[in-house]
């Protein structure tokens, strides 16, 4: 499996995050970047994410994964880190 981007380019986009007009894009992006960078969603597979299929336990982040890909129901992603839980 290649890898989509670069470190470089995963710190721009959560530079950016913050930084959008509102808060809602600020939210918007962040989570689009650790449902994609982190976990390695597609956008059709994301919009079925809602905030209960997401909730931290210790210095995880535990996401519940619908649809066809989903292996056992839930994704594991480290805090503060991009790298793919799968």
């Amino acid at each position: 499996m290649s890898t989509l981007y670069t470190t470089e380019q995963v710190e721009t986009l959560l530079w950016w995050a913050p930084r959008q007009a509102s808060v809602v894009r600020s939210q918007a992006l962040a989570a689009v970047v650790a449902l994609g960078v982190g976990l390695g969603l597609a956008g059709a597979e994301m919009v079925n994410v809602g905030a209960s299929d997401v909730w931290l336990r210790g210095e995880h982040m535990i996401v519940t994964v619908r649809g066809r890909r989903a292996v056992g129901g839930h994704e594991k992603l480290p805090m503060g880190g991009h790298e793919s839980a799968r």
